[in-house]
């Protein structure tokens, strides 16, 4: 199963430029004309990670930093060292918790910014740098897609229940896949109204049709709390992107990162290692895929082309943007694809060029980034979940797409205690 991590951006976009701002931004990304990528700025990667999320009902301190892998016993420490009034029994919904974390899973700052005003702030956190002069990007073609094609109802299963243990364990027992169940939790955890963990006993309602394997896909789900209906649908572009939104077109672009080289055995992973050429220890901050002289190399995901060129140690070098703050860099490459050029749009495994060993290089493989900000993340660990807002046409066919899904299921039943069901 795949670590999930969640990643934010504020990106302004407009019909000609996209402007990236500090990676400690958390609105989303406003979705009504195609999005321009921009590489992040060139400098060293830093080696914490900074996280932020609001708080929701129910939700303490202690539970939102073990979700980002803190000790029980650090968050005990740390919170015992807020100021009274900022500690996690005084927290309220729509307060906001920013933590940096270490590579080590240490915290190293701690900040409490309460909805009502006022902010406690413990430790350090990087200095956050707005890029000077970028060069601008031609549009990524189709990157933000609306639904296509249409559901066949004699496909569509309706399943009713109520939660036991956790959302989560519900939702896994229905065969819904881990990385659709990370997508939803995303997509729940900036509404105030809703805890961070839904009582026993809460009603679900799903709407899902068969998927790859053994597994269920999710068209719509239905969730009643606190007598207010909360509904969340999701599809598959035609780049194979999920997309998790309520019913306003609010939620989550999950951004799939494919394995660039087919059938390609790794020989060097993310971590400390002894460096091949100059055998001193390193952490080695990408994947290593070996494969024979001139193997095609494709895309991880799609986006455009931002560098085509020699770049030191990198050797031949081809770069991909994806989001105005995400990016995957291919090294050693023995060349690019003889149709690349800078600024154009390229799709989800296709070719952009092959394997090589020039630059710092012991022998044919490439070498595989993926850069989001200004730091870099294990490729085969990190989800990129991008929180958007569809706006403008992309928001009406969203619409079409789910009154489509309503029509699934027409008619409203009522559940026992006179409650609307969830499903």
């Amino acid at each position: 199963m795949r670590r999930t991590t969640r990643h934010t951006w504020l990106l302004a976009v407009a019909c000609t430029a996209a402007l990236a701002l500090p990676c400690h931004a958390v609105e989303p990304l406003t979705v009504d004309t195609p999005a321009l990528a921009a590489p992040p700025p060139a400098r060293a990667a830093a080696a914490d990670t900074v996280r932020e999320t609001k708080i929701r009902h129910g939700d303490t301190l202690n539970r939102i930093l073990s979700r980002w892998g803190i000790s029980h016993a650090q968050a005990a420490a740390w919170n015992a060292r807020l100021p009274h009034t900022r500690r996690s029994r005084h927290l309220e919904a729509g307060d906001r918790v920013r933590a940096c974390i270490g590579p080590d899973r240490q915290l190293q700052g701690l900040a409490i910014h309460a909805r009502a005003g006022g902010s406690a702030t413990l430790g350090h956190f990087p200095k956050s740098t707005h890029a000077a002069a970028r060069t601008p990007a031609a549009p990524v073609a189709a990157l933000f897609q609306p639904p296509t094609g249409t559901v066949q109802p004699a496909t569509v299963q309706h399943v009713q229940f109520h939660i036991t243990n956790s959302l989560d364990a519900s939702l896994d027992a229905q065969r819904i896949s881990s990385d659709e169940i990370a997508a939803i939790q995303t997509s729940l955890e900036d509404s105030d109204d809703l805890p961070g963990n839904f009582p026993s006993g809460t009603p679900v309602g799903l709407l899902l049709e068969p998927a790859a394997g053994s597994h269920q896909r999710l068209l719509r789900m239905r969730i009643w709390y606190e007598n207010h209906l909360h509904e969340l649908f999701s599809y598959i572009d035609a780049s194979g992107r999920r997309w998790t939104l309520n019913r306003n077109g609010s939620g989550v672009l999950h951004l799939p990162i494919r394995t660039p080289v087919e059938n390609a055995r790794i020989t060097s992973g993310w971590g400390w290692r002894d460096q091949p050429v100059r055998h001193v220890p390193e952490f080695h901050k990408g994947i290593d895929y070996a494969a024979p002289l001139g193997t095609p190399v494709r895309a991880a995901a799609s986006g455009v082309v931002q560098f085509i060129g020699w770049r030191g140690n990198y050797g031949k070098l081809v770069t991909i943007g994806h989001t105005p703050d995400t990016q995957t860099r291919y090294g050693h490459l023995s060349r690019a694809a003889a149709d690349l050029r800078v600024g154009s749009p390229v799709k989800a495994g296709q070719v952009i060029g092959y394997i090589g060993s020039t630059g710092l290089s012991t022998g044919p493989h490439l070498y595989f980034e993926l850069w989001q900000g200004t730091e870099r993340h294990d490729p085969l660990t990190t989800r990129v979940d991008i929180p958007v807002q569809l706006a403008g046409p992309v928001l009406a066919s969203f619409d079409r797409y789910v009154q489509h899904i309503d029509r699934l299921r027409p008619g409203v039943d009522v559940a026992r205690g006179g409650h609307p069901p969830a499903g």
